[in-house]
């Protein structure tokens, strides 16, 4: 058997998701945006992106465990747990580890007081909700403060689900390294 470079590659699903591998010291070693045609995934190009991790690479994946999106359509819903069955079916069939973390278990990981952005209290709430997107930004930046986190060299805002699969290889890296 030979030895392969370990590395963690964490999924964040959605139409908005992404790929994203780091090696065994944090550094970043490949990002991906989830491939699409059209409004479908297009799954080829997604199974290749597994593939080659699994083959390449002494793998560790984990994808999120997405949940019910309180404020999203049905078919928004639907699209996104295809989505994670999809990357889930691809990385069982990888023979490679892999673990399927909640957001609420790899933010309370990765996540630190330092990084908590706040959305401003509304006059019914007793407190101020903290805003995910904004949180894992500051995170991501803490942790590699040389990743730009765009999908592509046009792009201008980061890319959230470069972010949260970035993250999600973190908390992985953290658990299995």
């Amino acid at each position: 058997m030979e030895n392969k470079k370990r590395v963690f590659i964490g999924a964040d699903p959605g139409k908005s998701g992404a790929i994203c591998c780091i090696d065994q010291n944090s550094n970043v070693v490949s990002t991906h945006i989830l491939p699409t045609i059209g409004k479908q995934y297009d799954t080829r190009a997604i199974s290749k992106i597994i593939k080659f991790y699994s083959s390449s690479y002494d793998s560790v994946f984990a994808v999120e465990n997405v949940g019910i999106i309180a404020k999203g359509t049905k078919a928004t819903n639907a699209s996104l747990h295809f989505c994670k069955g999809m990357l889930v079916g691809m990385v069982v069939m990888t023979d490679c580890r892999w673990d399927n973390p909640t957001p609420q278990i790899w933010q309370k990981e990765v996540w630190e007081a330092s990084d908590k952005v706040y959305k401003p209290k509304k006059p019914d709430q007793k407190t101020a909700r903290i805003d995910p997107k904004g949180t894992s930004l500051l995170c991501a930046k803490r942790l590699w403060p040389l990743e730009n986190f765009l999908a592509t060299k046009r792009s201008s805002v980061p890319h959230d689900g470069i972010i949260d699969a970035l993250l999600i290889a973190e908390w992985l890296r953290r658990k299995y390294n």
